[in-house]
């Protein structure tokens, strides 16, 4: 049965990943470095289990990011395509393949006078772990970071998992059927 599932994206020039944790606790995540290449399994893995996406700022990030990555699986592209997103006034997909529960919208952080990062976000909410990714996105990955950068990765699915729970009267009746969010 497919679930929704809480998720976040890293990018950096030879570096990709995504995390995901189902409503359960389930996490998967998945790599594209050097050597390492999970993309099919990512494919897959949204083809056939994934019922729908919480994240933050999600649609006009993370969204369109994944939506590319589902055709594309060559990390200078990936990251150019990271850049157009951040550098596009409007990024968000109509019609998102996957239905999307983005809290960043949902909040109104969107508008320009209300715009929140999840960092400030963990703060209001007393979050555990409020960290800040220790590369800048022109870092160049080795394979020493990979896990740094994954376990932060987790730790922001973490924060938007909280915070969706504090936003969960906000998300309800929105989503029906099998897609529904639980």
């Amino acid at each position: 049965m497919k679930k929704w599932y809480f998720y976040d994206l890293e990018i950096f020039s030879n570096f990709f990943s995504a995390t995901f944790k189902s409503l359960d606790g389930e996490i998967k995540q998945f790599v594209l470095f050097e050597e390492r290449n999970d993309i099919p399994d990512l494919r897959k893995f949204i083809k056939e289990e994934v019922a729908g996406l919480v994240g933050y700022n999600s649609i006009n990030f993370d969204w369109p990011l994944l939506d590319f990555i589902l055709k594309e699986d060559k990390i200078d592209l990936i990251f150019a395509k990271s850049q157009e997103i951040i550098s596009a006034q409007f990024p968000a997909l109509k019609n998102p393949l996957i239905p999307q529960c983005d809290i960043f919208r949902i909040w109104h952080f969107d508008n320009l006078s209300k715009a929140t990062s999840l960092k400030y976000v963990e703060c209001a909410i007393r979050f555990d772990n409020v960290e800040d990714l220790p590369f800048h996105y022109t870092h160049t990955v080795r394979s020493k970071d990979v896990q740094i950068i994954l376990d932060y990765n987790l730790n922001d699915v973490n924060a938007t998992e909280a915070f969706y729970y504090i936003t969960r009267g906000q998300c309800e009746g929105r989503y029906k059927g099998d897609d529904k969010l639980q």
